[in-house]
């Protein structure tokens, strides 16, 4: 019996080796983790391994280190501000000069487009006005027909009204002659002196273009009126220089003596007021000549005009001195088209008479806006003739 149960004891713990098994790996566990812990030198050597290849110690920057790295850095941002601050200052003024002295011809185009349509306008009101006068003037001069069919009847308006005819002299008198060579004169040495005046009276502080002007109200004896023009014109500087020389001739009446240089008039103009009137006539006097230079052409202009009256004495004389210099100015913009400055110097002034008392001469606001109204229409008409002047070209075209 005994026997019988050894012979079973292999296949017996055969059957049981499955149930044994999870014990078996518990066993070995358990002396795995006993190993370990009754060994404290392979631990201590293992963390030392880990900590020196995952850190490495870094060195300490202090909190003045760090201020000075911020001020160092602050210096240079401000040094690189301002360079190009500097930078953007000196390409602004360049192109401020740049501008003032030379003018995109298109924007320059629009800019002369402008000032026609406000002329235009002007004209247009102007026209309109003239058109309701000369209405008015008609119908009364239908009226003044019927009634006025004599001459005796014609005087006898004449006298009930008090208005006197122009009448203008047919032929110069000869201290006309020797008047009209000491202008020449007069012209000769304002051409002389031109540059310096240019320079005395600041014409360079002047944009262009642009103008200045100065007024002195309370001038008796000197000038009180002085205008300083710059004008810039897309047209080439022969064009120009006729265009000048036209719109300075009409100043005053058609010229009775011109050549290709020099324009001189003198004429007389018989009153035109109100019964009771003193004055009797009234001389002009002006002469203008043309200086054509390599590089530039120059205008000299003076103009005289004095009273006389019935009495025999003079009253006081106004002066106009003119000096146009007309010269080619460059364009940034590579425009074949030529561009022309106009630089214009208008100097009035008023001379009493000898033996005169000036104090009786004190209003001079008038002669102010005359003589002003007279000058600012110059401009306008410059730019009109050579408009004028290119669209006669492309219709021959």
């Amino acid at each position: 019996m005994q026997l019988l149960a050894e012979s079973n004891y292999p296949a017996n713990l055969t059957n049981d080796l499955p149930k044994l098994q999870p014990c078996l790996n518990s066993a070995e566990s358990f002396d795995t983790l006993c190993t370990s812990d009754t060994d404290p030198n392979d631990s201590l050597d293992d963390s030392a391994r880990v900590t020196k290849c995952n850190t490495k110690r870094r060195r300490r920057v202090t909190m003045k280190q760090q201020i000075d790295s911020l001020h160092d850095t602050v210096q240079e941002l401000t040094k690189q501000l301002q360079s190009l601050e500097s930078e953007t200052l000196n390409a602004s003024e360049s192109c401020d000069v740049i501008w003032s002295e030379n003018v995109n011809s298109k924007i320059l185009w629009q800019q002369v487009a402008s000032r026609q349509l406000e002329r235009r306008r002007e004209a247009e009101k102007d026209n309109a006005e003239l058109r309701t006068m000369v209405a008015q003037q008609i119908l009364e001069a239908k009226n003044l027909k019927r009634i006025l069919k004599r001459r005796t009847r014609i005087e006898m308006m004449e006298e009930m009204l008090g208005v006197k005819r122009q009448k203008m002299l047919a032929n110069d008198m000869p201290h006309d002659h020797n008047d009209l060579r000491r202008l020449l004169r007069c012209t000769d040495e304002l051409y002389v002196g031109v540059d310096q005046q240019f320079k005395e009276i600041g014409m360079e502080r002047v944009s262009c273009p642009g103008e200045a002007r100065h007024l002195n109200s309370c001038a008796t004896d000197d000038v009180f009126l002085e205008i300083l023009v710059q004008q810039l014109v897309p047209f080439g500087e022969k064009v120009t220089e006729k265009a000048v020389w036209s719109a300075l001739g009409q100043i005053g009446m058609q010229p009775l003596q011109c050549k290709a240089d020099t324009m001189m008039i003198s004429y007389a103009a018989g009153t035109s007021g109100f019964r009771g009137s003193e004055l009797q006539t009234t001389r002009i006097q002006k002469v203008m000549r043309k200086y054509v230079e390599i590089d530039r052409i120059v205008f000299v202009c003076r103009i005289e005009a004095q009273p006389h009256y019935i009495s025999g004495r003079s009253g006081m004389k106004h002066r106009c001195d003119i000096q146009v210099v007309v010269e080619t100015a460059e364009s940034l913009d590579d425009d074949p088209e030529m561009m022309t400055v106009i630089k214009s110097y208008y100097r009035v002034s008023r001379h009493v008479p000898l033996g005169e008392d000036y104090r009786s001469y004190t209003k001079v606001d008038m002669a102010i806006a005359i003589w002003d109204e007279a000058i600012s229409r110059v401009t306008g008409d410059i730019e009109s003739i050579l408009l004028e002047a290119d669209s006669q070209v492309l219709d021959n075209i």
